[in-house]
């Protein structure tokens, strides 16, 4: 039994990581492709700058590419791909809470900074853009927008809630973690370490919020903050050039960026405390109806009284459609999961009747 059980979570981390490595080899396609091309009628960049803008153009077409190609592996049903990625609607509050722990990582960013060699990291490759506003737009476009919505949708949406399906979650958020921390250290090693810590956030978040809404929020105003901050150094390169701060002063550098780094930290265990326990609450809240849960329903209506579907604590006549199912709680389908609004088993609130009739005649 535990050899079945190991086989059956290295297969689903497996399969797990078709979605990521998908979208990794339409970026090696499309970059070949392009490469392909320049040598075919001989077409070269005059400068750095233009070659990396041609990148940015082409980092947006992969992420056009991958949408595309998902979008037909769902058979072009924007409610079944809506629907597995979890794009839901989130409480009110969590979207403060998200801007919460934006601003905690992007402060522990620093505290990263000053922990991991220097001879770790990789020079910024988009540097030599931050010169006009014409560029400095299209690296937000790539790397600020475009960019986080995809790795989002193929880490979070997809790859960790098929985990989700099949492991235990600190499992699930760890893989997905390590798999896209491993991603962004393409170009340097420290990169790898240094994105864990807004990795394992934001699938915390994502887990218990359940919608991929918030963690996109997260990654695109944290990839927006840093462009724009990078755009404003890069008005002054001498300022921020090594040579040009004095030793006295890059040791309080340093020490400004451990507090900040160390506050930061704080911000984090508080923001994702407070998003675990709205996430506890709004699941303990009853529905409006007669029974607030399916015990209470399971107790009040007798099986016996509606002969036909029994299912984790509730009971609906068969044959008589989705206008029977009780109103007031989140049924539960033949999978055994809760069926609410957003199609979430942690989803409390009203039942979509279509949705409910379906799931229960196991369509």
């Amino acid at each position: 039994m535990p050899e079945k059980k190991n086989l059956a979570t290295v297969k689903t981390v497996l399969l797990s990581l078709c979605f990521p490595l998908l979208y990794v080899a339409i970026m090696l396609a499309v970059n070949f492709g392009a490469g392909l091309m320049q040598e075919v009628f001989h077409v070269r960049a005059e400068s750095q700058g233009e070659a990396m803008v041609s990148a940015l153009w082409l980092s947006i077409g992969i992420v056009v590419v991958f949408f595309g190609v998902v979008f037909m592996i769902f058979g072009g049903r924007k409610e079944r791909f809506l629907e597995r990625v979890r794009w839901s609607a989130p409480p009110k509050h969590a979207y403060w809470l998200a801007l919460l722990l934006c601003l905690g990582l992007f402060l522990t960013n620093g505290l990263m900074n000053v922990l991991i060699p220097k001879s770790w990291m990789a020079n910024d490759t988009t540097a030599p853009l931050m010169n006009g506003s014409v560029n400095t737009i299209l690296v937000l476009l790539a790397a600020g927008i475009f960019g986080p919505i995809a790795e989002e949708t193929a880490f979070r949406g997809l790859m960790m809630t098929r985990l989700l399906k099949g492991v235990a979650p600190w499992l699930a958020i760890a893989v997905t973690a390590l798999a896209f921390s491993v991603f962004h250290g393409i170009d340097s090693f420290g990169h790898i370490f240094q994105i864990v810590p807004f990795a394992v956030c934001i699938g915390l978040a994502f887990y218990w919020t359940r919608s991929l809404r918030i963690t996109i929020m997260i990654h695109v105003i944290y990839n927006s903050a840093s462009v724009l901050i990078g755009a404003l150094m890069a008005l002054a390169p001498a300022a921020n050039a090594p040579e040009a701060v004095p030793a006295d002063l890059q040791k309080d550098i340093i020490i400004e960026g451990l507090v900040l780094g160390l506050f930061g930290v704080a911000v984090d265990v508080l923001a994702l405390v407070l998003i675990y326990r709205q996430a506890k609450k709004s699941r303990q809240t009853p529905a409006v109806g007669p029974y607030p849960n399916q015990f209470q329903y399971a107790m009040n209506v007798p099986q016996a009284a509606y002969p036909g579907i029994y299912q984790g604590g509730m009971t609906v006549p068969a044959g008589r459609g989705a206008s029977s199912v009780p109103q007031g709680f989140p049924p539960v389908g033949p999978d055994g999961e809760a069926v609410g609004n957003d199609h979430d088993p942690q989803a409390p609130g009203q039942p979509d009747p279509n949705v409910v009739a379906n799931r229960l005649s196991g369509q």
